[in-house]
């Protein structure tokens, strides 16, 4: 089988092995009728044996066999469950329908997100389940790290932005709950250091905390890892996700996680991190007060999370996907 990747050279880079098909345009956004029609030229003019999409949106003009991946159904939720709502919300679940009715096959990376699909749209054979690996360089040993940009020396750390399934509130007021019983700060990573400019609720809270909350913008990955490595632990508060990549990224270097407890996330972490129920800011301050207090249980949940994560990787087979097209169209 030959397989090639489509898209703007340019923006793929170098340093790789990938074949690369060139699209005729560099500004096609995704779920826009822009990107269905570079699509449907793009596959017209290579015709593929089968084309696969990384994101839910069906290429809807094109007659070329293909596969979708499903990554969560997020956008598909009520407003007050984090979707999207509105014609975004609609979009969503017309596209969502129309990859489940069209496709030869949806790929999804977790149970948890098959669960969904079926719970929302009704049960289909077309699902599969193909878990992703996180970037091997996690597990390689490094230099000791040192927190990037002046971090302090003991914080509990934050991966992601500031969307609403994402319970960024619900983490602030429980850091305010033990703020004065524990010497670390709060450090933000990723899209939710831009919070002046997207959740008000958010940025009432981080006036309030004043210097006990830092915030740090998209990283490098040295300077993630680094990051990650040199924090107390990792809590992951989300209402919802598809898989949940930070808590895996955590347990590869050794660093503890406190995280909701919802299905994707047991999915994911097993019995290795530290649970709390998101909607409960007491249980979740509480859950970060036992984490951050008790050295002994943060070694468990290290050398738990590691076996995790190791064993996990170890399972997942990176080629499931393409042996699936292989075998429907080939």
């Amino acid at each position: 089988m030959r397989v090639a990747v489509l898209g703007v050279p340019k923006e793929l880079g170098t340093g790789h092995d990938l074949e690369i098909v060139p699209t005729d345009s560099t500004r096609a956004p995704m779920y826009s009728l822009r990107e269905q029609l570079v699509l449907a030229k793009s596959l017209a003019r290579t015709r593929p044996k089968a084309f696969w999409t990384p994101h839910y949106p069906y290429p809807a003009f094109s007659t070329t066999k293909t596969f979708v991946t499903v990554h969560d159904v997020l956008h598909a939720l009520p407003p007050s469950d984090g979707g999207a709502g509105g014609i975004k919300g609609t979009y969503a679940k017309k596209m969502l329908r129309v990859s489940l009715s069209r496709s030869t096959g949806v790929f999804v990376p977790s149970e948890a997100t098959r669960s969904e699909i079926a719970r929302l749209f009704g049960p289909t054979d077309k699902l599969h389940v193909a878990p992703m690996r996180i970037d091997s360089g996690w597990f390689q040993d490094a230099p000791q790290s040192t927190p990037p940009r002046g971090l302090p020396k003991d914080y509990l750390l934050f991966v992601g932005n500031v969307k609403k399934h994402k319970n960024l509130v619900g983490l602030l007021d429980a850091f305010v709950r033990i703020k004065d019983a524990i010497p670390g700060d709060l450090v933000l990573a990723g899209g939710a250091a831009n919070v002046k400019h997207q959740d008000d609720e958010v940025f009432k809270r981080l006036k309030m905390l004043g210097n006990r909350v830092h915030l740090l913008g998209n990283l490098s990955f040295k300077e993630l890892r680094d990051a990650i490595a040199g924090a107390t632990c990792l809590v992951m508060p989300s209402f919802y996700e598809g898989v949940g990549l930070p808590p895996l990224e955590a347990m590869a270097v050794g660093t503890p996680v406190v995280a909701s407890d919802i299905p994707s996330l047991r999915e994911t972490c097993g019995d290795a991190v530290k649970y709390f129920r998101p909607a409960d800011t007491s249980d979740m301050a509480s859950a970060l007060l036992e984490v951050l207090q008790t050295p002994k249980l943060r070694e468990s949940l290290s050398l738990r999370g590691r076996i995790q994560v190791m064993t996990r990787e170890s399972t997942i087979d990176p080629l499931l996907p393409l042996k699936i097209i292989s075998d429907r169209c080939l």
